[in-house]
């Protein structure tokens, strides 16, 4: 499978880009020059994209089977402004792209603050309403609702995966709040959750669904994760950091 990753420096990006070059052909996009020639892979091809520019996805998104879109910013303190081009435009013209060129599977990381406004000890499914508590949560309710859009109106495959606090143990060194133990998400766990989303065959043409790991207590529920495109996770934040909640 030849895939599309834009933003690939980041957190995300970094990890996904180098597994999926071990079974695939890899198109790892920057949007600075600076952040080139970071992998030694033949099967990786750097390239910077500029995702704020339409005629720019339209020329380099194309002859790929699916693109993963990381590309925007990811601090749940920026502003509208923030959020504006590099999140909510830049989106748009991702999946334009990926429409006019035929590109069927799209990957689009949303983000567990599109429901962040409810209460810590709600377990949040997929089909309550969105609640975003920032701009940053507005940026992806905004993101699923085009997505939705591209794929029920215009045809294309979308997976929109709600991440939460993605490798957040190794990071804090398993100093996390009660809310990150119970939204994180390890990198194995991310890995084989982007295999499932790539491969799965999909009866919707369209799907939100929540992205962590197997945790004792599950600030997003995994159920339609697990039965829509079998998703097993492993890890377990309260483990990892020690925790017996029996105690």
């Amino acid at each position: 499978m030849k895939i599309l990753i834009t933003g690939s420096e980041g957190a995300v990006g970094r990890c996904i880009t180098p597994y999926l070059a071990k079974e695939h052909s890899v198109i790892a996009t920057v949007y600075k020059e600076e952040f080139l020639n970071k992998y030694n892979n033949e099967n990786i091809k750097e390239l910077i994209l500029d995702v704020e520019s339409l005629e720019n996805c339209i020329n380099t998104i194309k002859d790929v089977d699916a693109v993963i879109h990381l590309a925007g910013i990811p601090y749940p303190d920026s502003s509208f402004d923030d959020v504006l081009n590099k999140n909510m435009i830049a989106t748009y013209n991702i999946l334009e792209a990926c429409h006019i060129n035929k590109i069927k599977r799209v990957i689009y990381p949303s983000s567990a603050y599109a429901v962040e406004g409810y209460p810590i000890d709600k377990q949040v499914e997929t089909t309550d309403n969105v609640r975003p508590k920032n701009f940053y949560g507005v940026s992806k309710c905004f993101g699923e609702a085009i997505c939705s859009y591209y794929g029920y109106e215009l045809g294309l495959e979308i997976i929109a995966l709600r991440i939460a606090a993605f490798n957040k143990v190794e990071i804090a060194n398993k100093k996390l709040s009660v809310r990150d133990l119970s939204a994180y998400l390890s990198k194995r766990d991310l890995c084989h959750l982007i295999d499932r989303c790539l491969v799965s065959k999909m009866d919707k043409p369209f799907y939100i669904l929540n992205a962590i790991s197997d945790n004792t207590y599950k600030r997003l529920s995994l159920e339609n994760t697990k039965s829509i495109i079998g998703y097993k996770p492993v890890d377990n934040a309260f483990v990892e950091c020690d925790i017996d909640l029996k105690q």
